[in-house]
């Protein structure tokens, strides 16, 4: 991980916010280790490092404001801060909306929603699928080491798990796998 960009986040005070499982900074650390660990392209890695600072609908805390997107353009690129402002503006339960299309492999472009802007906005296939490697990523670095899980739970993970299939890297997908082996255990 380069350290400008540890030391830029650090600026922010983001190794000082509450998060999941410690603070912001290392949440953001781990979303981006975990990319990259799946080979994942550096512009995705460097999103992942990013990808909830403009705030999200689950975690409002705005770290940069979105008048700011020309100054973190500057710093990670042009690619990866539009998968970051997507990331945060969009609602990501979205974009598995679009899962069965993406499986037959026909359409090329998607539609999802700014929430901030109130429009749509058409994206690429390629930049949903770095959008759902993202939220896997994103979620897997919030989740506890050992969980036990509910039925629902459960349910809900083992298909998330199968619907990604064939469509975020082999990578993410055996590691949202090996996530659900360890929570075999379910409580009721």
């Amino acid at each position: 991980m380069n350290d400008k960009h540890i030391e830029y986040l650090s600026k922010l005070g983001l190794n000082k916010v509450e998060h999941a499982k410690g603070d912001f900074l290392n949440h953001l650390k781990g979303t981006a280790e975990l990319l990259s660990d799946w080979g994942a392209s550096k512009s995705l890695v460097l999103a992942g490092l990013y990808h909830s600072i403009y705030g999200t609908k689950d975690f409002e805390r705005k770290s940069v404001s979105l008048d700011k997107r020309a100054e973190i353009q500057h710093l990670i690129g042009t690619e990866s801060e539009e998968l970051v402002y997507l990331f945060c503006v969009c609602d990501r339960r979205s974009f598995f909306s679009h899962l069965s299309s993406l499986k037959r492999n026909k359409i090329t472009t998607f539609i999802i929603f700014d929430t901030i802007k109130k429009k749509t906005i058409v994206i690429s296939r390629d930049i949903l699928i770095n959008l759902l490697e993202l939220e896997v990523a994103n979620l897997l670095d919030q989740a506890p080491e050992s969980e036990s899980f509910s039925d629902d739970r459960y349910s809900s993970v083992k298909g998330l798990s199968l619907s990604l299939k064939g469509i975020i890297s082999e990578a993410a997908s055996n590691a949202l796998d090996e996530y659900l082996a360890k929570g075999m255990t379910r409580v009721s």
